[in-house]
């Protein structure tokens, strides 16, 4: 662009216009990419989550977690995600 102003076949308002707008997309594109960053973060901690979730279920349901092992599964942040009150694995501790 500044090849065009230099051959005076555009004004240097619209360069310096161009140059801003320019300068706030890679801005956004910057925010954007640390979004993204942000959601992927979340997902794998909800699939690890998700994971935690189904090895409690799996050894109550297999009857191997004894009381302790049932309780320390039902106060963690990803029990309190999926705690169904009509699951009968669950509601029969």
């Amino acid at each position: 662009m500044n090849e065009l102003w230099q051959k005076n076949l555009v004004p240097y308002t619209r360069v310096i216009a161009l140059e801003r707008d320019k300068d706030r997309l890679e801005g956004e594109r910057g925010q954007l990419i640390a979004t993204t960053a942000q959601t992927k973060g979340k997902i794998t901690e909800t699939e690890l989550q998700i994971l935690q979730i189904d090895q409690c279920a799996a050894r109550s349901a297999r009857g191997l977690g004894d009381s302790s092992s049932f309780l320390a599964c039902r106060s963690s942040a990803s029990f309190k995600l999926a705690y169904e009150p009509s699951c009968p694995t669950w509601s029969s501790h």
